[in-house]
């Protein structure tokens, strides 16, 4: 609502103040005391209407013409003359467009020229054609928006329809795809599955070349034990000849010193010597049996190195079952049945 107008150097008004009422307020006065030039003024102020500066007042060195007005809480004023050509909105001065008002300005205002009706005008839309009061009623309502909105509306509803349509058909052909497409779903567990048994296979793999590691170096150890279970053997027989070696040597032995005792005998007795043929073949005897002996205490000292690596190979025989039960969990990979290991031959 417009509290107040105030015109300065405006036609015939060098300065006044006009205070609105609430309600109405109405211009009274005699022949050219300014009553129309009030109303150009608020005119001048809200469209800037008229153009040109014809309506200045020379009362000054420095003519200028300015109206100021209260409205709604905002100062607007607007200026033209030597001083300058602009707007001003509750102290920021803004420039005077060549036509219209400024943007900030006319939103405050909301003015246009159906809201004036000057002096020599016929009457309010009275003398109007329909079309004329049509447009002009139209511009005060602005049904011309309404009519654009509506208009916009009604585009914009097509267009959704439109890509609606659109959107119906690629779903359609989406839904007809994604039909086409089950087997995606059921390929795709398939790969899982495949995924999972490939892993297991190169863990199968990895254990089976493990155990096919440990069944060779088993088979080696068995045979390595079959060896010395046959050296155990020759050994075995070569200590009951060592045996009967022994005996045979304790036998020399005495003999030997029987024969040492004879040779005693003969440096004491002087008669012919003895017949002595028997007793060196019996030395000659003895010879070869302490020969003997010497041969079966070197196989002695190998036997003892035998038992040594018999009981190693024992031990890694017992380490390779070990390790065979450990990684096949005590069942063949390939039937499942348990395995049954025999006791070493060594044992």
């Amino acid at each position: 609502m417009i509290e107040w107008l105030l015109i300065e150097n405006f036609q015939n008004h060098k300065k006044r103040k006009v205070v609105f009422d609430k309600h109405c307020t109405t211009f009274v006065g005699d022949t050219n005391e300014g009553k129309s030039a009030c109303l150009r003024a608020l005119r001048w102020l809200g469209l800037n209407l008229p153009r040109g500066d014809k309506f200045v007042g020379d009362w000054g060195k420095a003519p200028f013409a300015k109206v100021t007005a209260r409205i709604d809480g905002h100062v607007i004023a607007r200026v033209r003359g030597k001083v300058g050509n602009y707007y001003k909105l509750d102290g920021e001065k803004l420039k005077a467009p060549g036509k219209g008002v400024p943007e900030p300005i006319r939103k405050i205002l909301n003015l246009c020229d159906e809201n004036f009706q000057r002096q020599i005008d016929p009457p309010f839309w009275f003398t109007e054609r329909p079309s004329t009061v049509s447009k002009k009623l139209n511009a005060i309502v602005n049904l011309g928006a309404i009519d654009q909105a509506l208009k916009n509306a009604g585009d914009l509803v097509r267009l959704n329809k439109t890509r609606y349509g659109l959107s119906q058909e690629r779903y359609k052909k989406a839904k007809e795809e994604l039909k086409q497409l089950n087997w995606v779903e059921e390929f795709d567990q398939d790969i899982k599955k495949l995924e999972s048994l490939e892993s297991k296979r190169a863990q199968l793999d990895k254990e089976l070349k493990a155990l096919d590691l440990c069944a060779k170096s088993h088979l080696a150890l068995s045979r390595r034990v079959e060896r010395l279970r046959r050296a155990c053997s020759a050994g075995a027989q070569v200590i009951a000849a060592g045996a009967k070696a022994t005996t045979l040597a304790r036998q020399v032995r005495s003999l030997d010193r029987a024969a040492h005792q004879m040779q005693k005998l003969e440096d004491t007795i002087d008669f012919g010597a003895p017949d002595t043929s028997k007793l060196e073949a019996l030395v000659n005897k003895y010879q070869t049996l302490a020969t003997e002996v010497r041969a079966l205490d070197s196989v002695a000292l190998g036997m003892q190195n035998l038992e040594y690596e018999i009981e190693h190979t024992d031990m890694e025989v017992g380490a390779s079952h070990s390790q065979i039960k450990k990684l096949t969990k005590g069942r063949c990979p390939l039937c499942h049945q348990k395995i049954k290991f025999s006791p070493s031959p060594l044992a």
